[in-house]
């Protein structure tokens, strides 16, 4: 109970949405979340991961425009099951992490796949149209995952993290980072995921504050991200960076090496 209550305080008062941020999250999600993590914030030949998206959102386009599709019962449950997953996905996470996708992706695939059957019985121009886009949606996946596990950056990045917070980690010392780094010092009282240094959880300065891409402040929460960077400016200092990590030590803590 103890280890939750810290982090549902850390967490609620940005993860939680009022009504406008709710509806805010829903009407932009498909660009922010989407778009954003399949093409815009990719650069080059990695931008063809989009064909990844095209070939789910071009499914469930020829289900819904698509009367006999439509119509089908198969249809109308993946059209049902695509509005409850995007909307679901939208409420529950307001800072349009990709990991989510978990949910949405496969219900995209599935809608791919079952116009991408249908076109089959069409003339051939719809026929090409599909294979070509489920192809290019095969290599985009398979050629980004092979790629990302060839290059190995982010183990060696989260490694190397590891070993300095370890290091200058007191007994009884508390680290403010994010949840991945549970799995090298495990899920207890010592990791609070709180971006905002106790700003709304009101609890006490960590030891260790390690920051990452996704540790940035929310619309919602300007004064909350203010006040934190004061925080952080006036009492730690930053010991270790790396591509992905900056792991911040408390003033009156020595380093160790």
């Amino acid at each position: 109970p103890a280890i939750y209550h810290a982090q549902s305080s850390a967490a609620a008062s940005y993860r939680i949405a009022r009504v406008a941020g709710a509806l805010h999250s829903i009407v932009y999600d498909v660009r922010n979340r989407y778009f954003a993590y399949y093409f815009w914030f990719l650069e080059g030949v990695a931008r063809l991961k989009v064909c990844s998206l095209l070939f789910g959102l071009a499914g469930l386009a020829g289900i819904a425009l698509t009367p006999r599709l439509r119509s089908e019962v198969l249809g109308k449950v993946l059209l049902l099951l695509a509005a409850i997953t995007y909307v679901c996905v939208a409420l529950v996470d307001n800072q349009d992490f990709p990991i989510y996708f978990i949910y949405s992706a496969p219900v995209l695939t599935v809608c791919g796949a079952f116009w991408a059957y249908r076109c089959w019985a069409r003339p051939l121009i719809w026929r090409f149209a599909a294979g070509a886009l489920l192809v290019a949606a095969t290599i985009a996946s398979t050629g980004a995952f092979a790629v990302k596990i060839h290059a190995n950056d982010f183990r060696r990045q989260y490694l190397s993290a590891v070993q300095v917070i370890k290091a200058n980690l007191p007994a009884g010392g508390t680290v403010f980072g994010g949840a991945e780094l549970g799995f090298a010092l495990g899920f207890g009282p010592q990791l609070v995921d709180d971006r905002y240094l106790g700003y709304g959880s009101r609890a006490p300065l960590p030891a260790l504050y390690v920051m990452d891409p996704n540790y940035v402040g929310m619309r919602s929460e300007k004064t909350a991200w203010q006040e934190s960077r004061k925080t952080l400016a006036k009492q730690y200092r930053l010991i270790y960076r790396n591509q992905i990590y900056r792991i911040y030590l408390r003033d009156d803590l020595p380093k160790r090496s």
